[in-house]
């Protein structure tokens, strides 16, 4: 008789043990996920939303966000969609991949951790092996303004001797060394933005003669046009007034 009343009372104590689990886990998970969105960290970046082809011309449908619940986003990650439209496939991106700034390019250039890597349309990167400027070299920054010079041998009426001549003018700073790799004898390898011309003219230039930059004031952008000097002018009477007259 006892048996016969155990087994109800068990039935119930096991219904009552699901009922209250069921309740305990509704409350818990359900408090859990609705305080994750809005817990530090967790914000919406961009996936692909379909298969993405190098060339292709993004549009809002091509993209989509999804929560991203981490300490932090990665540093080349695109959060808004807005940020994509209008861009450029570089590489493939698959569906449900994550979208990095590096996958895209655009007219304008962008940063230079971008897919443009900082290079507008119509423009060029050319890398110049800078000699015998190691004090301007360690002032420079990303975006200065700089002339740049060569200095080379050229025949004259005492024979060959050093000749210096400004080739351009108002040329911008694009990179400068990240280490010591780039450091060879005294020269260091800087990178600038020029035109397709420009960059025909320091091509030659850095691989025929000494490379040296000069520094300019951010807000002038005068071209000066100034004349070759010879080495033989620097000891003459009117290479001293030239340069006072420069100065004033």
């Amino acid at each position: 008789m006892k048996k016969k009343n155990l087994v109800p009372l068990l039935g119930i104590a096991f219904i009552v043990a699901v009922v209250s689990t069921g309740v305990f886990y509704g409350l818990f998970v359900g408090r859990l996920n609705s305080a994750v969105p809005a817990g530090p960290g967790s914000q919406q970046i961009l996936v692909a939303a379909r298969d993405l082809e190098p060339g292709a011309i993004l549009t809002e449908s091509d993209v989509k966000q999804i929560p991203w619940v981490a300490p932090a986003a990665p540093a080349d990650s695109v959060t808004e969609i807005r940020d994509t439209v209008g861009k450029v496939v570089l590489r493939p991106v698959a569906a449900n991949d994550l979208v990095h700034r590096s996958d895209l390019g655009t007219e304008s250039g962008g940063g230079v951790e971008s897919g443009s890597l900082g290079i507008p349309d119509g423009m060029r990167a050319v890398s110049l092996q800078v000699q015998d400027s190691g004090g301007v070299v360690a002032l420079l920054k990303p975006g200065h303004i700089v002339d740049v010079q060569v200095v080379g041998q050229m025949p004259s009426a005492r024979g060959n001797e050093p000749h210096l001549r400004t080739i351009l003018e108002n040329v911008k700073v694009l990179t400068l060394p990240r280490d010591n790799s780039t450091v060879r004898a005294g020269t260091q390898i800087i990178t600038v933005l020029a035109s397709p011309k420009e960059a025909s003219v320091l091509g030659l230039a850095d691989s025929s003669a000494k490379v040296r930059l000069a520094l300019r004031n951010p807000l002038d952008r005068k071209a000066q046009n100034v004349d070759t000097i010879e080495y033989g002018s620097l000891f003459q009477g009117n290479a001293a007034r030239a340069g006072a007259a420069a100065r004033k």
